[in-house]
């Protein structure tokens, strides 16, 4: 199971507030070395230029993003590792746009290896990338105003641009924090969010068999083919056939899912059982279905959580488990609330404290209390790696005992020359 993160707190405000919760309505059918210990409390020759907007017009011709320099000042937002060494990084420099990090020791080091994407400093623009590694090697990145998906196979040390969409894209937030998924060196897939209202969160949705040189678009918001309700938490494949999207906030009778089976052209939605005895106090429209993982042969794993009211206190957190693409779930309740894992047995349930489990969610041990808000990356069941999302001294930290204690990592930049 491979995992991605994007992930930006405004683009869940804007998306929740443009959804209409006044009534309930029927879910859809189809459609860097520090021993502080703490506990756990280069370039493509081809430069393509930019898609322009309506409302702004450059002052001045465009230039790819210059590369950070040693010892220049970024906050890490995004860490993604895949052996104790080698992994990427996504970090915001003090000028406002993404880079895209890599390093070979464990997250001490890293070098700028970003993109040749052009930004225009005179419009003030802040370029906010996503993007999805595949291993230490091979990623693909998307500026998100740009109608560009780059890749490399060399760990940043050069990278190649797809043909462009053919559209504009001039939202400067994505629907869901995971828009890029592959699920090998050839098959992806890329969401492209278009506007919200009406209980939806519109949605292009494109397809790459190549290696993500040309995208065809599969759906869009024209069609009856599902994946536009508002609002989607997660999107995840297990090969070219098969994907999971997850949905939550919405002003739905159920929680509920939507699976395709042809490659994301057509999505249909599958509803959630609640518990056979819920709370009197918990309604179901503010249940919210999240952290999809997919394996194969149709092996799920998605959390739950339930809140009083439409922004109140979470009260009761649930794992769900199908072996048979949602027709039916197994549930057990979970006691925090994010889900990590990297098997289905091996995973973490993550919230203001930190659990493990070794058996599928059948039991879960707690690890400690985090007094910080984290984007995770696990190798294995005890060593991982953590941005810490408040940013300050604590930006990166390392766990080697599965997350009971988290080590501050001094992490440096280095010349990318």
């Amino acid at each position: 199971m491979k995992f991605l993160l994007y992930f930006y707190s405004s683009a869940a405000i804007i998306l929740l507030a443009s959804c209409n919760f006044s009534t309930a309505t029927a879910s859809p059918t189809i459609a860097r070395n520090s021993t502080e210990t703490i506990t756990a409390a280069k370039n493509s020759p081809e430069t393509p230029q930019p898609s322009s907007t309506a409302t702004q017009e450059p002052t001045s011709a465009p230039l790819p993003i210059a590369h950070l320099e040693a010892g220049d000042e970024i906050t890490l937002r995004f860490v993604k590792m895949f052996d104790a060494s080698s992994g990427w990084a996504i970090g915001a420099s003090a000028t406002g746009e993404d880079h895209i990090l890599t390093t070979a020791d464990g997250g001490l080091q890293w070098i700028d290896s970003s993109p040749p994407e052009n930004i225009d400093l005179s419009l003030g623009d802040q370029k906010a990338a996503s993007a999805f590694f595949l291993n230490s090697q091979q990623g693909w990145v998307h500026y998100l105003d740009s109608t560009i998906i780059w890749r490399t196979s060399n760990q940043g040390a050069n990278w190649e641009p797809s043909i462009g969409l053919e559209r504009d894209i001039n939202l400067p937030l994505p629907v869901l924090s995971m828009p890029i998924q592959f699920i090998d060196a050839m098959n992806g897939w890329l969401m492209i969010y278009e506007e919200s209202g009406m209980s939806h969160d519109y949605v292009t949705l494109y397809r790459t068999i190549d290696g993500g040189l040309f995208w065809e678009e599969i759906l869009n918001p024209s069609e009856d083919s599902g994946l536009q309700s508002c609002c989607k938490t997660g999107m995840v494949f297990s090969d070219t056939r098969t994907g999971l999207a997850t949905f939550g906030q919405g002003p739905y009778e159920r929680p509920f899912v939507e699976w395709t089976v042809d490659g994301g052209r057509t999505w249909m939605a599958k509803q959630l059982a609640l518990p056979d005895d819920p709370p009197a106090e918990l309604p179901s429209a503010y249940c919210d279905v999240h952290s999809p993982h997919l394996f194969t042969e149709g092996i799920a794993i998605i959390g739950l959580e339930c809140r009083l009211g439409e922004e109140g206190e979470i009260i009761r957190y649930y794992l769900f488990t199908t072996d048979d693409l949602g027709d039916t779930w197994a549930m057990s309740e979970v006691p925090a609330g994010k889900l990590l894992f990297l098997d289905r047995r091996t995973g973490w349930a993550i919230g203001e404290k930190l659990y493990s489990t070794l058996d599928g969610g059948v039991t879960w041990e707690l690890l400690g209390t985090l007094d910080w808000e984290g984007q995770f990356s696990f190798i294995d069941a005890q060593l991982g790696w953590a941005v810490n999302l408040e940013g300050g001294f604590m930006n990166l930290l390392q766990t080697r005992d599965g997350g009971r204690t988290w080590t501050t990592l001094e992490f440096e930049i280095l010349s990318s020359g």
